[in-house]
């Protein structure tokens, strides 16, 4: 981690943040750096499609990531989706994401 890696991290952290579809093409440290994805999925929930896994089962990600996109849903781990008080919440935050969740 040299002052290249920070130099890069910061302008790529500013990218995210002004299009959050650039998550697609970080790469996997990016993709597992909470930061990054958190400021990914506020600019476009739809990012949530490129983090790491585990940030699809993480309920602060995820509703941060639907209240922005409700289609966001459809990315979310199985086990949230199923969550009839995890549903309740993100369709509290956008109405789409009922679209998307599982009976």
């Amino acid at each position: 981690s040299g002052p290249l890696f920070w130099a890069n991290r910061a302008a790529f952290l500013e990218a995210v943040r002004l299009h959050g579809d650039a998550l697609e093409s970080a790469g996997p440290a990016f993709q597992l750096d909470r930061d990054f994805v958190m400021e990914a999925v506020r600019n476009n929930g739809f990012a949530l499609e490129f983090a790491d896994p585990a940030f699809r089962a993480d309920p602060e990600v995820v509703l941060e990531a639907v209240g922005q996109a409700g289609g966001a849903l459809k990315f979310v781990d199985p086990a949230l989706r199923t969550d009839p008080e995890f549903v309740r919440e993100a369709v509290r935050r956008s109405g789409f994401a009922l679209e998307f969740a599982d009976p």
